[in-house]
């Protein structure tokens, strides 16, 4: 509800990017480890082995759990109390932090930006053990792959590869990167 209230002259595409920086995973996960969420949580052995209480996607889940939770047992008004609070909390001191690794949405915008239609993201392949997989994305536009990227789910390779995107479009290539960038986590 804040977004609609605050900004009274920005128009559609930055409104778009300030909820976007608000409900991000990365923003959700942000909020729940300042509330050490973590702590609370029961996890599998097989989560715990693979560090499951770091995880940003776990810790956003999480934090929606407890949204969902304080919605059901006080209602909307309270809930987008308590949410507003916790989203904008010392958000304006990180918000420059996640929109610069959110490439998806700085591609979606330089795409609108450019009038062009929105990418399609595309799982090529996967490969490694269930608990350790290891993802293949590439982004197309046109009928043109633009980028490829890898990660451990889909999204951080989604990320990688609307990273390489970006850098094709600001190079002027209509095809895909030489090589397929990896995430910087591997």
């Amino acid at each position: 509800m804040r977004l609609w209230t605050e900004p009274k002259e920005e128009d559609e595409g930055v409104l778009t990017r300030r909820r976007s920086e608000r409900v991000s995973g990365r923003a959700l996960a942000r909020v729940a480890r300042e509330m050490d969420l973590a702590a609370c949580l029961r996890l599998g052995k097989g989560e715990l082995k693979t560090g499951g209480r770091q995880k940003p996607s776990i810790m956003a889940d999480a934090l929606e759990a407890v949204v969902g939770a304080i919605y059901l047992d006080a209602g909307f008004a309270q809930c987008a109390e308590v949410v507003e609070s916790w989203l904008w909390k010392g958000a304006d001191d990180n918000l420059a932090d996640v929109l610069a690794e959110d490439y998806k949405s700085q591609l979606q915008q330089e795409l609108q930006r450019l009038g062009k239609r929105l990418p399609a993201y595309r799982v090529k392949s996967e490969s490694g053990p269930e608990h350790n997989k290891i993802f293949k994305v590439e982004v197309r536009h046109g009928g043109q792959v633009l980028g490829i990227g890898s990660g451990k789910s889909k999204k951080e390779a989604e990320q990688v590869a609307a990273q390489e995107s970006i850098a094709a479009l600001v190079r002027g290539k209509k095809g895909p990167p030489r090589k397929s960038r990896k995430s910087p986590t591997h």
